[in-house]
C-alpha cells in the first residue's frame, strides 16, 4: 500500500476485487489492510452480484463477516443470480453464529 496501489481493482475473469478474495478466503489481516486503505465494503461483483460480505457469509468465514459488518458492509444487499442475503446464506447452510451477528446488525 506504500505505493498507493488501488484497493478497488478488479479481476478481470470474474470481476472480483481483493476484498472479495480475501473475504471469501476468511484471511482477516489481509481484509483489514483493505479496508484501512479505503477498500469499498460493498462492492458488488458482477459474474454473480456477491459482496464481499456475502462470500464470507458462504464460506463460514465469523471473524470475517463481523470485520465487514463493523465497516458499514450493508447487509440488506442480496444476489440477483440466486436471491440470497447475507442471512439468508448462513441459514440455509446453519451457521447460526452468523445468522445472531447479522441479525442484531438489521435490527
Amino acid at each position: 500500500m506504500e505505493y498507493k496501489a488501488d484497493v478497488n481493482v478488479r479481476r478481470h475473469k470474474d470481476r472480483s476485487t481483493s476484498l472479495h478474495i480475501a473475504s471469501s478466503k476468511g484471511n482477516n489481516e489481509i481484509v483489514k489492510i483493505l479496508l484501512e486503505n479505503n477498500a469499498n465494503v460493498n462492492v458488488v461483483r458482477n459474474k454473480d452480484d456477491y459482496t464481499p460480505l456475502l462470500d464470507a457469509c458462504k464460506n463460514g468465514h465469523v471473524a470475517t463477516v463481523k470485520l465487514l459488518l463493523d465497516s458499514k458492509a450493508c447487509v440488506n444487499t442480496f444476489s440477483k443470480k440466486d436471491g440470497s442475503t447475507p442471512l439468508f446464506k448462513r441459514m440455509f447452510q446453519w451457521q447460526c453464529r452468523n445468522c445472531e451477528i447479522i441479525a442484531r446488525e438489521q435490527s
